[in-house]
Protein backbone atom coordinates (compact mmCIF):
# COMPACT_ATOMS: atom_id res chain seq x y z
CA UNK A 1 0.00 0.00 0.00
CA UNK A 2 1.31 3.45 -0.93
CA UNK A 3 1.95 4.94 2.48
CA UNK A 4 2.03 8.55 1.24
CA UNK A 5 -1.28 8.50 -0.60
CA UNK A 6 -4.38 9.13 1.47
CA UNK A 7 -7.12 6.75 0.37
CA UNK A 8 -10.80 7.64 0.38
CA UNK A 9 -13.07 5.04 1.95
CA UNK A 10 -16.85 5.09 2.20
CA UNK A 11 -18.71 3.02 4.78
CA UNK A 12 -22.40 2.58 3.94
CA UNK A 13 -24.25 0.99 6.84
CA UNK A 14 -27.38 2.02 8.71
CA UNK A 15 -26.05 0.78 12.06
CA UNK A 16 -23.80 3.27 13.88
CA UNK A 17 -22.13 0.47 15.86
CA UNK A 18 -21.08 -1.25 12.61
CA UNK A 19 -19.67 1.97 11.15
CA UNK A 20 -17.76 2.65 14.38
CA UNK A 21 -16.32 -0.88 14.50
CA UNK A 22 -15.26 -0.75 10.85
CA UNK A 23 -13.61 2.66 11.34
CA UNK A 24 -11.75 1.37 14.39
CA UNK A 25 -10.48 -1.66 12.46
CA UNK A 26 -9.43 0.50 9.50
CA UNK A 27 -7.53 2.89 11.78
CA UNK A 28 -5.65 -0.05 13.30
CA UNK A 29 -4.22 -0.72 9.84
CA UNK A 30 -3.23 2.85 8.96
CA UNK A 31 -4.12 6.48 9.46
CA UNK A 32 -3.75 7.20 5.75
CA UNK A 33 -7.48 6.98 5.15
CA UNK A 34 -10.10 9.65 4.74
CA UNK A 35 -13.23 7.87 5.94
CA UNK A 36 -16.68 8.97 4.85
CA UNK A 37 -19.88 7.51 6.28
CA UNK A 38 -23.42 7.12 5.01
CA UNK A 39 -26.28 5.84 7.13
CA UNK A 40 -28.74 5.53 4.24
CA UNK A 41 -28.66 4.78 0.55
CA UNK A 42 -29.69 8.36 -0.17
CA UNK A 43 -26.74 9.73 1.82
CA UNK A 44 -24.44 7.32 -0.01
CA UNK A 45 -25.72 8.37 -3.43
CA UNK A 46 -25.16 12.03 -2.54
CA UNK A 47 -21.54 11.30 -1.58
CA UNK A 48 -21.00 9.13 -4.64
CA UNK A 49 -22.14 11.90 -7.02
CA UNK A 50 -19.04 14.00 -6.51
CA UNK A 51 -16.44 11.79 -4.90
CA UNK A 52 -14.32 8.90 -6.15
CA UNK A 53 -13.49 6.30 -3.54
CA UNK A 54 -10.65 3.81 -3.39
CA UNK A 55 -12.85 1.44 -1.43
CA UNK A 56 -16.54 1.26 -0.56
CA UNK A 57 -17.82 -0.97 2.24
CA UNK A 58 -21.49 -1.57 1.47
CA UNK A 59 -24.24 -3.02 3.63
CA UNK A 60 -27.13 -4.32 1.53
CA UNK A 61 -30.01 -3.97 3.99
CA UNK A 62 -30.46 -0.20 4.19
CA UNK A 63 -33.63 1.54 5.38
CA UNK A 64 -34.42 3.43 2.17
CA UNK A 65 -32.64 1.81 -0.80
CA UNK A 66 -31.47 -1.75 -1.31
CA UNK A 67 -27.67 -1.71 -1.38
CA UNK A 68 -27.68 -3.68 -4.64
CA UNK A 69 -29.36 -0.71 -6.33
CA UNK A 70 -26.39 1.43 -5.33
CA UNK A 71 -23.76 -0.90 -6.83
CA UNK A 72 -23.92 0.44 -10.40
CA UNK A 73 -23.62 4.03 -9.15
CA UNK A 74 -20.48 3.47 -7.12
CA UNK A 75 -17.34 5.08 -8.48
CA UNK A 76 -14.76 3.05 -6.61
CA UNK A 77 -11.75 0.92 -7.38
CA UNK A 78 -13.03 -1.79 -5.06
CA UNK A 79 -16.23 -2.68 -3.23
CA UNK A 80 -16.67 -4.98 -0.25
CA UNK A 81 -20.25 -6.03 0.39
CA UNK A 82 -20.77 -6.65 4.10
CA UNK A 83 -24.11 -8.30 4.73
CA UNK A 84 -26.00 -10.58 7.07
CA UNK A 85 -27.52 -12.12 3.93
CA UNK A 86 -25.74 -15.02 2.26
CA UNK A 87 -24.42 -14.77 -1.30
CA UNK A 88 -27.33 -16.98 -2.42
CA UNK A 89 -29.87 -14.73 -0.70
CA UNK A 90 -28.30 -11.68 -2.35
CA UNK A 91 -28.74 -13.23 -5.81
CA UNK A 92 -25.54 -11.75 -7.25
CA UNK A 93 -25.74 -13.76 -10.48
CA UNK A 94 -26.44 -10.77 -12.71
CA UNK A 95 -23.83 -8.50 -11.17
CA UNK A 96 -20.27 -8.08 -12.46
CA UNK A 97 -18.23 -9.16 -9.44
CA UNK A 98 -14.73 -8.42 -10.72
CA UNK A 99 -14.22 -5.50 -8.30
CA UNK A 100 -16.47 -6.84 -5.56
CA UNK A 101 -15.67 -8.93 -2.49
CA UNK A 102 -18.30 -10.36 -0.17
CA UNK A 103 -18.03 -10.55 3.60
CA UNK A 104 -20.69 -12.16 5.78
CA UNK A 105 -21.78 -10.59 9.09
CA UNK A 106 -20.67 -11.25 11.69
CA UNK A 107 -17.15 -11.34 10.29
CA UNK A 108 -13.80 -12.43 11.65
CA UNK A 109 -11.80 -9.30 12.54
CA UNK A 110 -8.42 -10.68 11.37
CA UNK A 111 -9.93 -11.84 8.08
CA UNK A 112 -11.51 -8.40 7.58
CA UNK A 113 -8.25 -6.57 8.24
CA UNK A 114 -6.34 -8.89 5.89
CA UNK A 115 -8.98 -8.36 3.21
CA UNK A 116 -8.72 -4.58 3.63
CA UNK A 117 -4.93 -4.63 3.35
CA UNK A 118 -5.12 -6.87 0.28
CA UNK A 119 -7.69 -4.73 -1.48
CA UNK A 120 -6.03 -1.42 -0.68
CA UNK A 121 -2.64 -2.68 -1.83
CA UNK A 122 -3.95 -3.22 -5.38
Amino acid sequence: MDKDKIKNLLIIDDEQINRTLIKMLINRISNNFRIFEAETGTEALNLLKNQKFDLVLLDILLPDINGLEILDKIKADKIIIISALSKDELNLKNIDLKNIEYLSKPFDIKFFQNLLMKELAK
